[in-house]
């Protein structure tokens, strides 16, 4: 059983695509146009999509699941015909370009004068913004280091560098200046942005004594393919109507698929029996039902696995590892065959979610003003904090 997760900004026609599976992850950024709505697979696919629909703006979020595709075929359904941005995903207009082009030939004329390039300096004199610098480390072109480098990407070898010294505003290097947050709640220090392109989670600290607010990115910028642990993490927590659909998907995974077929195997040779076991695949029932038994999932939080005793047509319910040795210590029954009304009365059935649902808004997280400061490293200083730097701060709990 699997899951992924689809996060759109469909105001200029972003979609990542990410995804936790049996210690694999999956994150990329892919380009849909700007009247995309999310897609709903085919039914055949056994593909679960909690609800999609898009009626406003902003960034959206629907889960992926299924019981019987992993992490990998999940994506390749979801992201199929769509180019993939992941290594350039930023949009930038003629007019950024150019002022980005002349902060480049601003940084490369000040750096054969063999000074010190500082991001206080470049920017006092009115050729480069905090957001050209980001994008051209971003690029590979610039490396930055010092005690404000938190916004950059490592760069391996890069034509110049220079030193962040000083707080940069937050709100200046984020799209549309804004922060996404739990809807409505705003339990969570935990804040998720689109930056370059991309999506990043940042812990909010204030200060102790100035109540200065400060940002720290948890995720790794210029590493995202490493980050989809953090922002799924972040997602189930901020937006709990896709925390509860997966659950419920994650349940049905565990439940007993109960069919019409017992009732064949009652008359039927073991051989007969086995070979419609092993050939139960979905589209040969003509109604399928999906049976929770309450006492199992007390017991146990693990599959229901049935395997048939030996020379019987008797079905064995195996709750351990599928040994032969260890299923000769449990005892056969006889599949009791259930008519649909008996099972209303009898056991307690799951409704399964429909397999879409376009007809409700998909969930959207609540924005609010990137207002702050980023990049909070004075706590990993070894003689304190410059002269000029805003007050210490401290994590918030």
């Amino acid at each position: 059983m699997s899951c992924a997760i689809a996060i759109l900004l469909n105001t200029v026609g972003r979609l990542v695509v990410t995804g936790l599976d049996n210690g694999l992850s999956h994150y990329g950024v892919y380009n849909v146009p700007l009247s995309y709505q999310f897609l709903v697979p085919e039914e055949k696919l056994g593909i679960h999509v909690s609800a999609s629909q898009i009626t406003q703006p902003g960034t959206h979020v629907v889960a992926y699941c299924s019981i019987i595709n992993n992490l990998s075929q999940l994506v390749d359904v979801i992201i199929k015909d769509l180019p993939d941005i992941t290594r350039s995903p930023k949009l930038s207009s003629s007019e950024h370009v150019n002022l980005e082009t002349k902060c480049r030939s601003y940084i490369e004329k000040k750096s054969l004068a063999a000074v010190e390039l500082s991001m206080s300096e470049l920017k006092k004199d009115g050729y480069c913004t905090d957001d050209n610098l980001a994008s051209l480390n971003f690029q590979g072109i610039l490396g930055v280091s010092g005690n404000y480098s938190c916004f950059a990407a490592p760069v391996e070898a890069p034509n110049f560098n220079i030193t962040a010294d000083e707080p940069i505003r937050m709100e200046s290097f984020l799209s549309e200046g804004e922060l996404l947050r739990d809807r409505g709640l705003l339990i969570s220090p935990n804040a998720m942005a689109w930056f370059q392109g991309h999506l990043h989670i940042f812990e909010q600290r204030v200060s102790d004594d100035d109540d200065h607010t400060w940002w720290y990115p948890l995720t790794r910028i210029g590493q995202e393919d490493s980050n989809a642990p953090i922002i799924v993490d972040f997602i189930y927590q901020a937006i709990p109507q896709i925390s509860w659909f997966m659950n419920v998907i994650i349940g049905f995974n565990k439940l007993m698929v109960t069919t019409s077929l017992p009732s064949l195997m009652l008359n039927a040779s073991q051989e007969e029996s086995n070979k419609a076991y092993h050939n139960r695949n979905p589209e040969n029932f003509d109604h399928p039902k999906y049976i929770y038994d309450e006492q199992f999932s007390d017991r146990r939080k693990d599959y229901i696995q049935f395997k048939f005793c030996k020379d019987t047509s008797k079905l064995l319910n195996n709750l351990g590892l599928p040994t032969s040795e260890y299923d000769e210590s449990f005892g056969c029954h006889v599949p009791k065959y259930m008519s649909d009304e008996e099972s209303i009365g009898q056991l307690k059935t799951i409704k399964l979610p429909p397999q879409s649902d376009t007809s409700v808004p998909a969930e959207t997280f609540t924005s609010q003003p990137g207002k702050g400061w980023l990049c909070d490293e004075r706590d990993l200083w070894e003689n304190g904090p410059p002269k000029k730097a805003p007050s210490i701060s401290r994590k918030l709990q």
